[in-house]
């Protein structure tokens, strides 16, 4: 008689302190799965399940984490465990026994380092995950452990078994990375597994750079989730110049006009006739009114935000540059939004005054974050958190003003 046993396949990603992030697309895990299916939650932290942050990981939990990546002091059943907010208990694929199957994980940058596999067993479908000792280790096709991620690798190709004999158990894949470079990295593994389950991504980060973008309206690269006909950037909370270092250290705080890198050769990504800068108007406004602005702060760092305005004077080219975008005032005439709150993730409703008399066929609005969570030196020489150089995050939305 062949048992059928509901099973848990989870990723588990660690990462050393990055900027970029990642997570599995095929099959679609826990917190991606809205990416596929509108019915599902969304979560725009799908890359941040990191066990709550290398401070909270370690400082206070000695190095524990969730199951799948949650704060490990999180009640259950925590968000990315089975019956929590994204493990709504949806099958996303089938498999039969014995047989391999392609996991697809998507990394955006690679940083060296390996990976492996471990898997779990549902003994209760309506009830979390039992613990760790649920999860047992898989080799890879070849028999290997773990798969070591070579040099400007982008797309790997491998395969895992269990073994006839193996009784499913949860999967981990916990990846050790060392060094950092700018490639983006599609990872295609092949899993061989005893029986059909339920697969969910985990995906571990011990420290992470903050990540916002302006929703509404909604920014060029940000455009896909509205819009299936858009391309997508998964990377659409990260337009933040390149990074820190690369913002400060190589280009003296510059970055480009809608937050790509600043020597990005022109039309950069996020710029008109850019690669997601097609064109389409997504709001219309009257001129002199008060438009309602969303912004999801996807981790929050504190600081400041502001808008600007760019009339395009040539709709088939780039922004002119920087001189383009004049500032606009908040909806109450203030200059700026100061983000108090310390919540980790914020979605902030606010409102831009258009201006008086303007009318364009297409303008950008833009948004400019100035994050305030680094340590830096302040214009009095003292040092505090907020002062000096800080990351900077940009979104352009297209819209026109009658």
């Amino acid at each position: 008689m062949r048992l059928r046993v509901l099973s848990v396949f989870v990723l588990c990603l660690l990462l050393e302190r990055i900027a970029g992030h990642g997570m599995m697309l095929e099959p679609p895990n826990r917190s991606s799965e809205w990416r596929y299916d509108a019915s599902a939650p969304r979560n725009y932290n799908d890359n941040e399940n990191f066990c709550g942050g290398q401070d909270v990981q370690w400082n206070t939990y000695g190095g524990k984490c969730g199951v799948c990546g949650d704060s490990y002091g999180a009640s259950h059943p925590q968000a990315n465990e089975n019956t929590g907010t994204y493990g709504i208990g949806k099958v996303v694929r089938e498999y039969s026994q014995g047989s391999v199957i392609d996991v697809q994980i998507l990394l955006t940058t690679n940083h060296l380092g390996y990976f492996n596999f471990s898997l779990c067993v549902l003994q209760d479908p309506n009830a979390p995950e039992s613990g760790e000792s649920c999860f047992q280790p898989l080799t890879l096709g070849n028999g290997e452990p773990r798969y070591n991620v070579a040099v400007g690798e982008k797309t790997i190709n491998t395969q895992g078994t269990t073994g006839e004999n193996v009784t499913m158990e949860l999967t981990r894949k916990d990846v050790d990375l060392k060094r950092r470079s700018a490639k983006v990295m599609t990872i295609l593994a092949k899993m061989s597994l005893l029986i059909a389950g339920l697969l969910a991504f985990c995906f571990l980060i011990e420290q992470i750079s903050g990540h916002g973008m302006m929703l509404e309206p909604p920014n060029r690269s940000s455009l896909w989730r509205f819009d299936s006909s858009a391309p997508v950037n998964y990377d659409d909370n990260q337009n933040f110049c390149g990074g820190l270092s690369v913002q400060w250290n190589t280009f003296g705080g510059k970055c480009g006009v809608c937050g790509d890198k600043y020597d990005t050769p022109h039309p950069q990504d996020n710029e008109n006739t850019g690669k997601y800068g097609q064109g389409k108007v997504v709001r219309q406004y009257s001129a002199g009114s008060v438009a309602d602005v969303q912004i999801v702060l996807t981790t929050n760092h504190l600081g400041y935000f502001n808008f600007s305005l760019c009339v395009l004077q040539d709709a088939t080219a780039p922004e002119s540059g920087e001189d383009c975008f004049q500032p606009v005032t908040l909806g109450n005439g203030a200059i700026q939004y100061d983000v108090v709150s310390t919540a980790k993730n914020l979605t902030i409703d606010t409102q831009v005054k258009l201006p008086d008399g303007l009318k364009c066929d297409r303008c950008v609005l833009r948004w400019h974050y100035n994050t305030g969570n680094n340590w830096g030196e302040c214009d009095d020489g003292t040092w505090d958190v907020g002062c000096g150089p800080q990351e900077t995050f940009r979104s352009c939305a297209d819209i026109a003003i009658v």
